[in-house]
């Protein structure tokens, strides 16, 4: 495996999968669209392999006085790519926003598209991490209320 890549979906709730297929042979239109947005991050470095895993996440940083933080995030799945020199990249996404994934692989290219819901309120603190509102620490959305 050489490249990894993961594209990230909000599924528009309102999309019409019906009047696509009876007006534009199944395509989404201007005002039918499949997703509200999409989000595509493709790694640098060599990948070696990856992993698919149900299990909490950790989000840690530092805060404006420079002290350190770190809270578990419950019930996410976590895509972990591991790369030649056993550096990982991990994305973390509330495994309840997640509608759908699946994993394309052609040669040595990976590809993963997740879906997420659009009817579950998120934060999206840094790229590839979604944490559903509930989960997210009250003591992170207090800094970001100034």
């Amino acid at each position: 495996m050489k490249t990894f890549s993961i594209h990230f979906f909000l599924l528009n709730d309102d999309f019409s999968p019906e009047y696509a297929d009876a007006n534009h042979d199944g395509k989404e239109t201007e005002n039918n669209l499949k997703f509200e947005w999409e989000d595509e991050i493709v790694l640098k470095n060599e990948v070696l392999g990856f992993s698919v895993t149900e299990e909490n996440y950790l989000i840690q940083g530092y805060l404006p006085d420079d002290s350190v933080f770190s809270y578990e995030i419950p019930r996410t799945t976590l895509i972990k790519a591991i790369g030649v020199d056993e550096e990982m990249t991990t994305f973390a996404v509330s495994t309840e926003l997640i509608d759908s994934y699946e994993e394309i692989v052609k040669g040595e290219e990976v590809h993963m598209n997740v879906y997420l819901k659009d009817y579950e309120p998120y934060t999206n603190p840094s790229p590839g991490v979604f944490i559903v509102s509930n989960d997210f620490p009250k003591a992170l959305v207090a800094l970001t209320r100034d």
